[in-house]
């Protein structure tokens, strides 16, 4: 009852128009910072270093922080109290007091004021061990080991805790479970029930991951495809990917042997991009439809340049097995709208192999079709492998080559210069690499060219864009090439800040077909709706399509959303636009 929130409380917390829940401890999150005031935000302090509460302006300006846990009182209403000191204290690492626990207890919220300002009890004994061997060393007394100090207070604080909130060991249970052996080695175990069958187990991953295993499931000892109403508790399942012919017009499905090693795979060729005969424009126009970006005379001698029906990086035909024992790997995402499809995180893909492996993963084509609808502004990598691509068939230079944007995405996040290396000694004759890269949901257009000191990188973003964080991927890339530097050099636009898929290909095609570069917001968006139809009459003429792993939407309204954020914390709405260019300025537009 001392520490149970009063109406004149309740009425303070919700002044900025916040709801109580707001204030509510997260069990299962992560506690903030405790405060001297947590107890007494909207009285008076019980230490005498505040007569009274906060006033009305500041905690319309500032808000309240604090942490309330609901209750239920005796009628069935909802009702809130503070955090008991006791509670806080063991949060905090501190073991309290016995007289806080007693029937003649201090003020509970005078003790909230104590724990508000504790150092940290862990790291504090700690520094204060350490402190003490080293004096004691001066004075050539026994020293004590800081290491043996700290686990006994652990030791005291855990068995505090457990006194407090009961605290038991989990019962340990035998659950069934299943082994899955992936094609790249990986070993994943699952726990099952015992009439769990493989079309659960798959409906578990779509929902758990958005991302359905690809391939043919079998049992790992026999060989034995398993059927889906089969149980797999117990079992030791085998992921087989499908693999496609690369160069035969009548596509047929090849079913890897047992036992496939992550060596053996490098046995697959790796880049069916290399196998195509690039030839002319006219024979790109025959191969299928039109990318409508507009072309300049010089060269090209046509107004409209054609690409393929439908080219991926690894130009993979499609299969018309539509029987595989796998359910739609699209089916959860078409519950997303556009924001989060780009929210969505890609795979990590280091190296050719298994970049080979994830675009042989085939979707339906109505499937495909389908999840299109909802995908707005944004636009997925299958979409820029196919117009990108084709930009790189038509400009005819056995100089230059394709970057996966899955590989170009994940080299700047966990890529190594022998990485890059790899992927570069496939083509002796590399001088100019083009790649759309995923970067805080967002696609990057960027061109290497590879000169005689240095590597020069092209790149057309909207002004609003930090591009600093692509500089580790520039390196890569430079040292891959023996290179000790490279020169930046990035064009900005002030439009089309949510349309960064057609920007991508319409800037690809400027520099390698030179097509022409859409100056206005108008322009682009007819650009977008443009190569979406391109694609869709692409989809259409197909059973399965390459399957889509990542999307990428428009940067964002750093400044409104700043802005936003500030207005929620009780920020004026007069005050929030100039206070969030602050922020901006202060941290950084890529930090914030």
């Amino acid at each position: 009852m001392d520490l149970q929130l009063t109406p004149q409380e309740i009425e303070k917390f919700t002044m900025d128009g916040s709801h109580m829940r707001k204030y509510l401890l997260q069990k299962d999150g992560k506690l903030p910072t405790c405060l001297h005031s947590w107890g007494s935000q909207a009285t008076s302090c019980p230490c005498g270093c505040r007569s009274a509460g906060f006033s009305d302006a500041l905690i319309r300006q500032r808000g309240i922080y604090a942490q309330v846990i609901p209750y239920h009182t005796t009628d069935g209403a909802v009702a809130y109290r503070h955090v008991h000191p006791v509670e806080l204290a063991l949060l905090n690492g501190f073991v309290p007091p016995q007289a806080w626990l007693a029937d003649d207890h201090p003020d509970l919220r005078l003790c909230l004021c104590a724990v508000g300002q504790l150092a940290s009890p862990l790291q504090s004994i700690w520094v204060g061990g350490c402190a003490l061997k080293h004096l004691q060393a001066v004075l050539g007394l026994s020293q004590v080991n800081p290491g043996d100090v700290l686990a006994s207070y652990r030791r005291k604080l855990f068995q505090a805790a457990n006194d407090v909130f009961h605290v038991s060991a989990p019962v340990t249970m035998t659950v069934p479970q299943v082994a899955i052996h992936h094609p790249d080695g990986t070993n994943v175990y699952v726990h099952v029930a015992d009439t769990t069958t493989l079309s659960q187990l798959c409906r578990a991953e779509v929902d758990l991951t958005k991302q359905a295993l690809e391939g043919r499931w079998c049992d790992a000892s026999t060989g034995v495809l398993i059927a889906n109403d089969e149980c797999v508790a117990g079992r030791s399942i085998r992921v087989l990917p499908f693999v496609q012919s690369s160069v035969s017009a009548s596509s047929h499905e090849i079913v890897l042997p047992l036992g496939l090693s992550p060596e053996e795979l490098e046995a697959i060729p790796l880049d069916f991009a290399a196998d195509i005969s690039p030839g002319d424009a006219s024979d790109a126009f025959e191969a299928g439809a039109s990318t409508g970006l507009p072309v300049s005379d010089g060269g090209h001698g046509s107004s409209e340049v054609g690409v393929p029906a439908l080219v991926s990086v690894c130009d993979v035909p499609c299969s018309k097995a539509a029987d595989s024992v796998m359910p739609d790997a699209l089916l959860s995402l078409k519950t997303l709208n556009e924001e989060q499809l780009a929210a969505l995180v890609p795979p990590l893909v280091r190296d050719s192999p298994t970049c080979l492996h994830m675009r042989l993963a085939l979707v339906p084509s109505v499937s495909r079709l389908d999840l299109l609808q909802r995908e707005g502004r944004a636009m997925g990598d299958d979409e820029l492998n196919m117009h990108s691509l084709a930009c790189v068939v038509l400009a005819n230079d056995p100089g230059l080559q394709y970057l996966d944007p899955l590989l170009a995405t994940s080299w700047l996040q966990v890529g190594t210069v022998a990485d890059a290396q790899s992927w570069i000694s496939q083509y002796p004759d590399l001088k100019r690499i083009a790649t759309v890269v995923h970067m805080n949901d967002h696609w990057t257009p960027v061109i290497w060219t590879k000169g005689l000191c240095e590597v020069q990188v092209s790149i057309w973003e909207h002004e609003d864009v930090d591009i600093n964080g692509l500089c580790a991927l520039h390196g890569i890339v430079s040292q891959a090439w023996n290179l000790p530097m490279f020169a930046l050099a990035c064009t900005r636009r002030s439009f089309g800040r949510d349309h960064c898929g057609a920007a991508a290909v319409a800037y690809l095609a400027h520099v390698l077909i030179d097509a022409e570069l859409p100056q206005t917001e108008e322009r682009l968006h007819e650009l977008h709706s443009l190569l979406r139809a391109r694609f869709i009459d692409a989809v259409q003429k197909m059973v399965d399509v390459p399957k889509p792993w990542c999307w990428g939407l428009g940067t964002p309204d750093v400044l409104g959303l700043t802005s936003n954020l500030l207005q929620a914390h009780g920020v004026p709405q007069a005050q929030s636009l100039s206070r969030a260019k602050l922020v901006v300025q202060s941290l950084g537009r890529l930090e914030v």
